[in-house]
């Protein structure tokens, strides 16, 4: 007898949860290693490939420059890394290597080695000390490359990096820059380890973090920004963000085509908090953003400053009922918020609760709040209610908050304000934590778990794996409803939320809509409150809003969100590596909608 619809949902959800577990106990023990995932997916165990095979040239072959400072690190180190150019299977290249006096000493008796007698090895000599040059501005001089790539003295790129490059630009030959993902090598030099899997271009997570700093550049875009901007030494680190200020032609392969060597051992790309502060404060003034300033966070991570004017904020919050909510949500937001030019206000969809009409009727006075009542009768729909607020707001930023949050810190709203203020950008979001202290968003990735989900959810804060940190400013699809926010014109431009949803998934599709109209939309980790989760309306969701949802993503699931990692599993909301047996996200969408229950 064949099995029935509930057996067969029954079947899928238990299967479903088990593989949940299965990762949460293989991570939590060690039971899957990056060794095993390279194994998986790249077919050799956790050590780098020297296989030298050949594959079909393609009709376009650039030579590309490798550029090299030997600054610090070891001649061991050296050869190491000239193994890796050796392995190349594509063959058009050429290395520069700007050598110190002092290291040329390392160097001894293996300039006799047959590695670097290579006619493709180009040594220039120098001292850092007497002449005061900078040996990638000299390694940059030298080479004649369509692309160059900066290259750590103990650093391996992959036999296939500059195969896997030529292969894009030859698809796109538009690419200005092209990047990839990377590891570590253990001390070693072999053994592979901690995988950073990037996402799709990005720019604000450039400022936390240079994800570009072994990237292939394109070689005319670099010498028109040292003409045109009088450059005398370029800084190769600065060069990086004047090129994405010059062109959106940025490409990115989610492969690991990049081994970087240990940072206390070798390295002079390195992304020094010293170096990357000022780099990001020039790049911002450059940008527009004037009297930016930086610090390092408690988690260790860039924090960026800038002045914000006194825009008008209106915080649109809905509610009903569960007034104790709501006033610690108030009086949170009265008390500790040092921004001061906001105005409340309550969208009420029929509250019946005489604690909350007394509440009323304590606050109808105040002068920063307004009450506004929404009447939903039988067919209750919160985009209407928040399209409601936004009518009668008086702002140049809506923001959007649920009535179970709680503010912590007094500067949350000037923070949401300094980005909301950016012409670039279309919505912001915030970081909220449970009572715990975990992570409750920190992003949505659409695709994960099914529509979409929160990354990062239930971590600690300050967490990081193959994804970086939970810290980092970041551009994601989308951004959770429970604290968002936009200019006014943005959202009058797009036409609000969408009335077709009545609950849930609204924040994703007008987050959607926002991106396609050609903003960004950023998480800042340094806007952040307390968030009661589910407190005030139950778990419930309506199965039209899933098949809204389902029409309106189902495009995006199937071929990946870009700001995340193609490499990392969709099945679990903590960043972690994709496991070879997992649920397809459009497979596991499409069994949502077959299978879905509200039990």
């Amino acid at each position: 007898m064949a099995p029935n619809k509930n057996q067969n949902s029954r079947l899928w959800k238990l299967k479903t949860a088990a593989f949940k577990k299965k990762v949460y106990l293989q991570d939590y023990f060690g039971l899957y290693s990056y060794r095993r995932w390279i194994d998986d997916n790249e077919g050799h165990a956790g050590h780098i490939n020297l296989s030298n095979t050949s594959s079909e040239p393609p009709e376009h072959q650039p030579l590309i420059s490798f550029l090299i400072p030997c600054v610090t690190g070891s001649s061991d180190d050296l050869l190491k890394t000239l193994d890796g150019l050796n392995a190349q299977t594509y063959r058009n290249w050429e290395a520069h290597l700007a050598i110190d006096d002092r290291f040329a000493n390392e160097l001894g008796d293996i300039r006799e080695k047959p590695t670097l007698k290579d006619s493709r090895l180009h040594h220039h000599e120098i001292n850092t000390d007497r002449e005061h040059v900078d040996p990638v501005s000299i390694t940059l001089e030298k080479a004649s490359g369509e692309y160059v790539i900066l290259v750590d003295v103990g650093d391996r790129p992959a036999p296939n990096l500059l195969a896997e490059i030529i292969k894009a630009v030859s698809l796109s030959p538009e690419h200005d820059i092209v990047y990839y993902d990377e590891d570590m090598l253990a001390p070693d030099g072999e053994t592979r380890q901690d995988p950073f899997f990037k996402p799709d271009w990005s720019p604000d997570l450039m400022l936390s973090t240079n994800y570009l700093t072994h990237a292939a550049f394109r070689r005319i875009l670099i010498d028109e920004i040292i003409i045109q901007e009088s450059l005398m030494e370029p800084d190769f680190g600065d060069l990086n963000f004047r090129c994405i200020e010059r062109t959106a032609h940025i490409h990115h392969i989610p492969k690991v085509l990049y081994h970087n060597g240990q940072p206390d051992r070798t390295g002079y790309a390195g992304s020094s908090q010293v170096y990357h502060s000022r780099r990001v404060k020039e790049h911002l003034q450059r940008r527009g953003v004037k009297d930016a300033s930086t610090f390092i966070s408690e988690f260790g991570q860039m924090k960026v400053s800038w002045p914000v004017d006194e825009s008008l904020v209106s915080i649109i919050i809905p509610t009903k009922d569960h007034v104790e909510l709501l006033q610690t949500c108030v009086s949170s937001i009265k008390k500790l918020t040092a921004f001061k030019n906001y105005e409340i206000i309550l969208v009420d969809s029929g509250s019946e609760e005489r604690d909350t009409h007394k509440y009323y009727a304590q606050i109808e006075h105040d002068p920063v709040i307004s009450i506004v009542i929404y009447e939903p009768g039988d067919a209750f729909n919160f985009n209407i209610a928040l399209n409601t607020g936004a009518r009668y707001a008086q702002g140049e930023i809506l923001l959007f908050l649920n009535n179970d949050t709680e503010v912590i810190h007094p500067d949350w709203l000037e923070e949401i304000v300094r980005w909301a203020n950016r012409a670039e950008i279309g919505v912001v979001g915030a970081k909220l934590i449970y009572p715990d202290g975990t992570i409750q968003h920190a992003g949505i990735v659409v695709g994960l778990e099914g529509h979409a989900s929160h990354v990062f959810s239930g971590m600690r804060e300050g967490s990081s794996g193959p994804f970086g940190s939970v810290e980092w400013y970041r551009n994601y699809t989308a951004v959770t409803g429970a604290c968002m926010a936009l200019r006014r014109d943005v959202f009058d431009q797009i036409g609000g939320f969408s009335e077709e949803y009545s609950l849930v998934f609204s924040d994703v599709e007008i987050c959607l809509r926002v991106m396609e109209a050609g903003y960004r939309n950023v998480y800042t980790p340094y806007a952040k409150l307390i968030h009661h989760e589910g407190k005030s309306r139950a778990r419930f969701m309506p199965y039209e809003d899933l098949q809204l949802g389902y029409s309106h993503f189902k495009d995006l699931v199937e071929n990946g969100d870009p700001h995340y990692n193609p490499n990392l599993s969709y099945a679990v909301r903590k960043p972690t590596l994709k496991r070879i047996d997992e649920e397809a996200p459009i497979a596991r969408l499409q069994n949502i909608l077959k299978y879905y229950s509200n039990k």
